[in-house]
């Protein structure tokens, strides 16, 4: 499979990062995706794992912030692997059709993250504080009201905390 793909600021940030740490890649950028695909492929089991660990990610001090020129990268990756990829991906999330951007994204994601723990990088994790008592009478209201989307919230509430048991 042979396509191109539009990279965000934050995708650079990522794709620099693999670029200077996994030699797999020769310093390419267009080596990058489908190096990220195979890693997928290959090892990556949890891809919740995979997006909760790259919210905590902090590659920023790391990378030289160089910009590169080509924001649009042209890649190939082979057809089973990319859908192997799409299929786990899918099917961990609980999503039916995502866009190809998002496949690729959370492949260089998953790549960015194994580089990371591998060299045994630091997870910055941010306290954020909670009004309990905010949050208790929402949920009060969301009991009493009759309207279908917030029964659909206290669904994905409770959701939510079957996961966590």
């Amino acid at each position: 499979m042979q396509t191109s793909f539009r990279l965000r600021e934050a995708d650079l940030e990522k794709v620099e990062y693999i670029i200077k740490k996994d030699p797999r890649v020769n310093g390419q950028v267009s080596k990058v995706i489908p190096t990220a695909f195979n890693y997928c492929f290959e090892a990556v089991k949890d891809y919740r794992e995979v997006i909760r660990q790259g919210e905590l990610l902090c590659i920023k001090d790391e990378v030289s912030h160089r910009k590169l020129k080509e924001r649009t990268v042209s890649f190939s990756v082979e057809k089973d692997v990319f859908q192997h990829v799409q299929k786990d991906i899918c099917d961990q999330l609980g999503l039916i059709k995502p866009r190809i951007s998002f496949i690729v994204r959370t492949a260089i994601l998953a790549l960015c993250v194994s580089l990371h723990n591998e060299e045994g990088g630091q997870v910055e994790v941010v306290v954020q504080s909670i009004d309990g008592v905010s949050i208790i009478k929402e949920i009060a209201d969301l009991l009493i009201s009759e309207v279908p989307e917030d029964r659909t919230r206290l669904l994905k509430i409770k959701k939510i905390l079957d996961d966590e048991k």
